[in-house]
Parts: structure tokens; C-alpha cells; sequence
């Protein structure tokens, strides 16, 4: 089984005993209690395996502490009020299907196994914390394109790749007359903005070799980070749980997202004056005036003929 103990216990002085099923992952845990929670009172319980062999006892925990680590001792009557005394023990995978006579072995299939480990691993705080990155910026390559396709009704949408979202944008549309998404057709700095910095940057020393969406990833980690740092005092100031706290981050990096993709796509619709479509909203497209015939009076304007 897993490695359990008190990593929710209330003082450094509580005696914590993790366990495993013959010592090793408990020596882990016994570490990251000690380097990253500050306990100091904290022994290794090693392997039940051993425990078998030494005939102990195992007591399954009843169903409201189900969250809880077996009970492992010698059997005493309080045991009957705590929980069923059982002669089953959950072993870390078939090679450690080796238990004392008597005993039954339980463990996971190597699907289920490979789950719970990452379920346990997602619970450190490294890997929070990567999860949150993950969650942050995986939006701005997997739906960046395709909520362009949403805002300007270009022909963007989702796919398995970046070709295919873009492959039907109107950009790629030779008819005369037609019209080109602002983001995709974007020329110039702002292409930054939307994660085309090789187009940004075209013949800059230097800069011509940052990939496509560097800058759009800074922006997003810095802008990210300031506000992530703010959940992190409310959630101190509220007492909030390290669940709570890590959702309420996940709700504000995809907050970010939308706000950030309707934001610039207002200020590139508003600055193509042609582009007739945003967000199911249509506008009539600016008319340019022919060329006027020269000497021909233009209402504001005079003209003299030299001729």
C-alpha cells in the first residue's frame, strides 16, 4: 500500500510512523515529513510484509476514516470499537506478492498502480505547481487559434494540429475583395500579440530566431505569476485549503486567457476598419474613395490646373 502517516499532525513533537510495504517508499515520506513539514519526531515503520512474518495484526478502518492509514499493532479489545481486525495486506505489486502463510495479499493492476501513483505525486507541491503552469498555458496552443476563429468568424476552429486549425482561415482566401482576419494576417510588432514572432521580428538580429509564442509566454507567466501571488494572500488570509487555493489559481489563469484573447481581438478589429465581423457583431466594411480625376473639385479641397 501506500505510504501513510501524520503529515496532518498538529505539532513537530507528534510521533509520526509511515509504512510501506517493505520500507522504502515510507523512508521517502519520513524524508519529505522531515525537509518540507518541519516534523522531527518521525520513525520509519518499514514494510508490512515483515510485520506478517512477525505476526501482527491488521485492523481496516471504519468507513468514516476510510481517507485513514490501516491500523497495525497487536490486537486489543479497542481495536473492535476502531475497526474490523483482518489477516489482509495490500502489497505494492506482484513481485511483493510474498506474505507470511496465513496472510491474503491485495494490490493494484499496473494501470491502476501507475494512477494512484500519479494521484499521489499531483498531491507534492512541485507538482502542483506544475500542474497550474500546465493549466496556464496549455489554453494559449491548444484554443488560442480557435477562439480566433470564434471572434472573427474567420474559418479558424480546432484540430488535432496547428495546420489544420488554421488551413481553412480566410487568410488563405484568393478571391478578390476578400476579407482577412485580423490576427492571422497581423504584420509588423503587433504580431507579438498574437504569437507570431517570427513574422515580428523578420531580419532582427537575433531576435528573428525566437520561435512562434515566446513573447506571448512571457507576457502570460509574468502576468500570471502577479496574480497567482495574490490568491496566495487570500488564500493565507482566509485559511484556505491547499485544494481551494490551487483551484481558485486554475479559475484565474483561465480567466486570464479569455480576458486576454478578447481584449487584444477588440483592439485588432478596431484598428482594421475593413474587417466587417467580431464576436457575431457585423459592421460595414470603410469605403474607399476612388481617385478623383485631377482638377476635379473635392468638397474641402482646391485644386489648380497648371496646364
Amino acid at each position: 500500500g501506500a505510504a501513510e502517516g501524520g503529515s496532518t499532525a498538529s505539532t513537530s513533537n507528534t510521533l509520526v510512523v509511515p509504512y510501506c510495504t517493505v520500507g522504502y517508499r515510507s523512508g521517502l515520506y519520513c524524508r519529505e515529513l522531515a525537509n518540507e513539514h518541519g516534523l522531527r519526531n518521525v520513525r520509519n515503520g518499514e514494510g508490512v510484509l515483515m510485520w506478517t512474518f512477525e505476526g501482527g495484526s491488521f485492523v481496516r478502518p471504519p468507513k468514516k476514516a476510510s481517507g485513514e492509514g490501516a491500523i497495525v499493532g497487536k490486537p486489543r479489545v479497542a481495536d473492535a470499537e476502531q475497526g474490523e481486525v483482518v489477516r489482509e495486506v495490500h502489497v505494492y505489486g506482484k513481485p511483493w506478492d510474498c506474505a507470511a502463510e496465513g496472510y491474503t495479499t491485495v494490490y493494484f493492476s499496473n494501470t491502476k498502480g501507475a494512477l494512484k501513483f500519479l494521484r499521489e505525486k499531483l498531491k507534492s507541491k512541485a507538482a502542483r505547481s506544475s500542474a497550474l503552469w500546465a493549466w496556464a498555458l496549455a489554453p494559449f496552443y491548444f484554443l488560442f487559434t480557435p477562439v480566433c476563429g470564434l471572434m472573427f468568424n474567420c474559418g479558424c476552429k480546432l484540430a488535432l494540429s496547428k495546420w489544420g486549425m488554421v488551413e481553412p482561415c480566410n487568410v488563405y482566401d484568393s478571391r478578390p475583395g476578400a476579407h482577412k482576419c485580423p490576427w492571422c494576417s497581423c504584420s509588423g510588432l503587433s504580431c507579438i500579440f498574437v504569437g507570431v514572432d517570427t513574422r515580428a521580428f523578420r531580419g532582427v538580429l537575433f531576435l528573428d530566431m525566437l520561435p512562434d509564442g515566446c513573447v506571448l509566454t512571457v507576457i502570460t507567466v509574468i502576468a500570471v505569476w502577479r496574480l497567482w501571488k495574490g490568491v496566495d494572500r487570500v488564500a493565507t488570509a482566509k485559511q484556505l485549503s491547499h485544494r481551494a487555493a490551487a483551484g481558485a489559481k486554475a479559475g484565474v489563469a483561465t480567466a486570464w486567457f479569455w480576458l486576454y484573447c478578447l481584449i487584444f481581438g477588440a483592439i485588432f478589429f478596431a484598428a482594421d476598419s475593413d474587417y466587417p465581423e467580431f464576436l457575431g457583431w457585423t459592421r460595414t466594411p470603410a469605403q474607399h474613395a476612388a481617385p478623383h480625376a485631377f482638377g476635379e473639385e473635392v468638397p474641402g479641397r482646391f485644386f489648380v490646373n497648371a496646364s
